[in-house]
């Protein structure tokens, strides 16, 4: 039986001219792909591929992996999510990037949290809840608590002996300041606020930095000294 010849207005496609299917590559891969790992254990650390990263993984044999590039720590068939917890994978590398010194309250805050140190009785309890979320993590898997205190010094992250821990290498970036902090750094720079630089820096109108400034005032980080055209703010004392 003979095909009926095409009627219909609709060009039919020419051949030779359609698409060849892209192939399916899962996710996984495509995202990884190409990224320098840094691998650490207990004494040594290595820059691998993220396919030699894993291949390590798979023959290894480690007893806790702490892998920053799922976030996530494995110990004994568990598995815990670090992205369940506010700040826990940042300070998890934080921790990791200063295995060989102490860090203190405040360095761990500044750079987990990634803000200044202006209220020391506040942040302080959320580094101490940090901690202990991260240790309650540790003996929920069962795993040996990696976190020491040296007194008069700060918490040092120590890897035991099996366990091995992996991060993504990136290139440096210098964290830009808030509006609120450079307001806070111009004051500490000077003695005072200056507006003009103040409005070069954040780009904000006069009037714009004077309810900042205002606010910061009403807040207990800047004080009001002298009146009219005399007026200056300056850092409240203990700041």
């Amino acid at each position: 039986m003979q095909a009926r010849p095409v009627t219909s207005l609709a060009r039919a496609p020419k051949a030779g001219l359609r698409r060849k299917p892209r192939p399916v590559t899962p996710s996984f891969i495509r995202r990884r792909s190409g990224q320098s790992i840094l691998v650490e254990t207990g004494a040594d650390s290595h820059v691998l591929t993220s396919r030699q990263a894993q291949g390590l993984l798979r023959c290894g044999g480690w007893d806790l992996v702490i892998d920053l590039v799922r976030k996530e720590i494995r110990f004994g068939g568990k598995i815990a999510d670090l992205r369940c917890k506010e700040r826990m994978v940042t300070l998890v590398e934080v921790l990791l990037d200063s295995r060989s010194r102490p860090l203190s309250l405040r360095e761990l805050f500044e750079q987990a949290w990634e803000c200044k140190w202006l209220d020391p009785e506040t942040h302080t309890s959320s580094v101490y809840f940090g901690i202990h979320r991260l240790r309650q993590m540790l003996v929920d898997l069962g795993a040996p608590d990696c976190l020491s205190n040296h007194a008069g010094e700060g918490y040092v992250f120590e890897l035991p002996a099996g366990a091995i821990a992996l991060r993504k290498i990136r290139p440096r970036q210098t964290r830009r300041l808030k509006n609120d902090d450079v307001i806070m750094e111009i004051a500490r720079e000077k003695g005072f606020v200056d507006n003009r630089e103040v409005r070069r820096r954040t780009g904000w109108s006069r009037s714009q930095v004077l309810r900042k400034v205002r606010s910061l005032s009403d807040q207990g980080h800047l004080c009001l000294e002298g009146r009219g055209r005399g007026a200056s703010y300056r850092l409240a004392e203990g700041l």
